[in-house]
């Protein structure tokens, strides 16, 4: 179905098909066709006419259950036609040249387009299809076209969930597709705000509309967009060589930069929210509905906690895998003590890990609706599952990331309080006159062990080395202590012998839950990788333990250096260790 529609401010538009049909004739600036016009699949040349200039527009693909939305408009005296699809019944026979299929009448009025975006909290929903062919594979996605912009990996869906590709970033949107798990997608930018496009359902903002972007909000340098809160832009290349660029919720996305490193949502550009999404030379229909299931979603964690996936029902086990709040997991079945439930999880990289998670921090749902064990039970969806089956990953899955133990957390850091350029000397001894084992930079954090009862003289590590610095004298003080980041005071520290506390005004934390990456504030320093690539490490010159590699010019946090390692968080919250001369001020 074509409706065409008059963007030329200087003059009427008229336009006809290649056979004679006509789209509108000599329609005033701003106005569409009374009538939109149905046509069979075919692929037909258009000639536009604008008052003495007559522009004869190439053949295009028209698909059947496909409303499309035509405008003139004059570019640089050029007439030229822009069309904006919207799939309304569009499946296999659609395309011209199509095999005789039975194909859903396409209405012969304007569709009633969905209202102004507005952000919702949940996506995707389960788009259903009226005909599933038995026994043929499903296409495979075509090749992501090499591109120099960010991509987006679907995943953190229910277990055999589809992504909803919506027309515009609202989840009351026109589903123009859907895409299952592991489908790379183009990042196009983030929802924006609302401009003037003749074609859209919100073809201009209203007079008093004001758009503030969320990310101008943010306080935190570390803080990003709130996922499920946040849409995207994206396009994605079909099977068949064609593309779909529509609208989906970043909550089931994992965003990339092109050297496969995560990248801040509210770093992306801004895309108008009012930007129709299309369907350009494809056929591709949704895939089939999933089977019915059990989802266990990850929750009731601390910030920067991780939840275990373990081999076996035990606190101890070995752990395959650690998923963050908001994680979408398979339940395939609970402990007959209900302690435990056994999940299978799919992480954005490929692969699929299935062991067992503690049930405190799980919460469940059956095709979207959320319920209890109890309904579960009563609905007969839960299995019981033996003690001893175990769980296990599949190939393309590394170990564990093993959180890295952060030296600061809960101790005392002395900083060398001196002018740059200057050394506190390292000594053997609480004495001036004992050897010097190092020289110390200004500048330089070490972990503080004791002091002496006097409190001028501090037993530190430094590069490996345990000794001791003068804190103080009389008249001058060379260090700045602090403890989890905060000010402390040289009295707050223990006396050689004596068990480390906290200060009196910092308790220190007795909850004990899942495994933690530990956050802790002490130098914050930007920094930017220096060497050509580094891996992380678990620990000063340690294992590498499953962490990531990083490359010259990636930019990060330093957290701690002890002159021959630093300890540095990435912008996606990964920690770890590297050498000190691997990262340089920014």
């Amino acid at each position: 179905t074509l409706s065409l529609a008059n963007g030329i401010p200087t003059g009427t538009v008229s336009a006809k098909l290649e056979d004679g049909t006509s789209l509108g004739d000599n329609l005033a600036f701003g106005t569409t066709a009374e009538d939109a016009v149905s046509i069979a699949p075919t692929k037909a040349k258009i000639t536009v006419t604008s008052g003495d200039n007559s522009v004869d527009i190439p053949a295009e693909s028209f698909y059947g259950g496909v409303y499309y939305n035509l405008i003139a408009v004059n570019d640089g005296g050029t007439v030229k036609l822009l069309g904006a699809p919207t799939s309304l019944a569009q499946g296999v026979a659609s395309a011209p040249g199509a095999a005789a299929a039975a194909v859903a009448a396409a209405p012969t009025v304007a569709p009633t387009l969905p209202p102004q975006p507005t952000v919702a909290p949940v996506e995707p929903t389960i788009a259903p299809v009226a005909t599933v062919v038995p026994d043929v594979a499903a296409p495979t996605q075509a090749p992501v076209a090499a591109t120099n912009g960010p991509t987006a990996r679907v995943f953190n869906l229910d277990a055999n969930a589809n992504l909803q590709m919506r027309q515009y970033p609202n989840s009351d949107a026109l589903s123009l597709s859907t895409v299952p798990p592991g489908t790379v997608l183009v990042v196009n930018g983030r929802e924006g705000a609302i401009t003037e496009i003749p074609f859209s359902a919100t073809p201009k903002p209203a007079e008093d509309y004001q758009f503030v972007d969320p990310a101008t909000l943010l306080t935190d340098p570390k803080a990003d967009l709130v996922p499920e809160q946040t849409w995207l832009n994206v396009t994605y290349a079909t099977p068949d060589g064609g593309s779909i660029t529509a609208w989906a919720n970043a909550l089931y996305l994992d965003v990339r930069n092109p050297r496969g490193e995560k990248i801040k949502l509210a770093s992306l550009p801004l895309v108008s929210s009012n930007l129709p999404g299309s369907v350009d030379n494809t056929a591709a229909a949704a895939p089939a509905v999933p089977a019915n299931h059990v989802a266990a979603t990850v929750f009731n964690l601390d910030t920067d906690v991780n939840l275990n996936i373990r081999r076996t029902p035990d606190p101890d086990a070995e752990v395959l895998a650690r998923v963050p709040n908001g994680t979408v997991m398979e339940l395939l079945g609970i402990k007959e003590d209900q302690q435990w439930a056994f999940v299978s999880y799919s992480p954005a990289s490929g692969g699929t890990v299935t062991g067992w998670v503690n049930i405190t921090y799980i919460q469940y749902s059956y095709n979207g609706k959320a319920m209890k064990l109890e309904e579960l039970s009563t609905r007969n969806l839960l299995v019981t599952t033996p003690d001893d089956t175990r769980g296990d990953v599949t190939e393309g899955i590394g170990p564990a990331v093993v959180p890295t133990v952060n030296p600061t957390k809960n101790a005392y850091v002395a900083k060398v309080a001196l002018e740059s350029g200057s050394n506190l000397n390292l000594r053997r001894e609480a004495d001036a006159n004992s050897e010097v084992l190092a020289p110390i930079p200004a500048g330089t954090q070490v972990i503080v062990i004791s002091r002496t009862e006097d409190g001028n003289w501090l037993n530190v590590t430094y590069e490996d080395q345990e000794g001791w610095i003068a804190a103080k004298t009389d008249v001058a003080t060379f260090v700045d202590i602090t403890y989890n980041g905060k000010p402390a005071q040289i009295s707050d520290i223990p006396v050689t012998g004596g068990a480390v506390q906290p200060p009196a005004e910092q308790p220190s934390s007795t909850n004990v839950g899942p495994t933690a990456t530990l956050d802790a504030n002490s130098l914050n320093l930007p920094v930017r990788v220096a060497d050509a690539f580094v891996m992380l490490t678990g620990s000063p010159g340690g294992e590498n333990q499953g962490l990531p590699g990083v490359s010259r010019g990636q930019e990060a946090t330093l957290i701690f250096t002890d002159g021959k390692f630093s300890y540095i968080e990435l912008p996606d919250g990964t920690k770890g260790w590297v050498p000190a001369g691997a990262v340089q001020p920014r």
